[in-house]
């Protein structure tokens, strides 16, 4: 009863990707926005399947105790989608796990890895409780685009600051992220912008914890 629990868990858009193979997902895709051939109804069926065995994964996280059900949809980035086609596919089926986990009584939590810029009110219109942005997005346009409503975390570097970094960048890309997206409104989370890489020092992970506990 003292720290919340986050599930793990993938989106829609990966899982359907391991349906297809991931490489021959993306060239689907492709095909059908570019014209070249491919039906829609493939796809779909593929969307349809992957967010309805998230929706049932996520109720047994619940079940097992999880407090926040992760949605993290790595590729649904820009980097590997265009803006049309996030909005297309993905975004429609992660708005219908969030939906479904909200509906379960879960606190949900939506990442997508990379430059997010262009689709950050489409992620706050998942209706997600929680959003995760990547080091690469731009926090201060998050947060004045949804960030008055929706909870955000991030976005430290996990890399370049929190793997390489010294204890003073570290404090300093904390101190950073606290004062770009840490007004009341709509609530702020410390956090990096993607997963925190395995040899990173615990003593870096200690300097950002402290760093957030001792901000005014």
């Amino acid at each position: 009863d003292t720290v919340a629990i986050r599930s793990s868990g993938t989106g829609p858009t990966s899982l359907a990707s391991y349906l297809f193979g991931t490489q021959d997902f993306l060239t689907y895709l492709a095909m059908i926005e570019s014209d070249f051939g491919g039906q829609e109804e493939p796809i779909r069926h593929a969307f349809e399947l992957a967010a309805d065995a998230l929706i049932a994964y996520h109720r047994a996280a619940l079940a097992a105790g999880a407090d926040i059900l992760l949605c993290g949809d790595s590729l649904a980035s820009l980097d590997m989608l265009s803006p049309r086609m996030y909005e297309k596919y993905a975004w429609a089926y992660e708005k219908k796990v969030i939906e479904a986990d909200q509906a379960n009584g879960g606190i949900t939590l939506l990442h997508i890895c990379g430059n997010m810029d262009r689709v950050i009110p489409l992620m706050g219109a998942t209706g997600a409780d929680l959003v995760e942005i990547d080091h690469k997005t731009n926090l201060a346009r998050a947060k004045e685009l949804i960030g008055e409503t929706t909870c955000l975390i991030g976005n430290v570097d996990p890399v370049t600051v929190m793997l390489e970094g010294s204890a003073d960048e570290i404090r300093q890309d904390c101190l950073r992220c606290i004062e770009t997206a840490g007004s009341p409104n709509g609530g702020f989370i410390l956090g990096t912008g993607c997963h925190v890489a395995r040899s990173t020092p615990a003593e870096s992970l200690r300097v950002m914890t402290e760093t957030a506990w001792s901000y005014p």
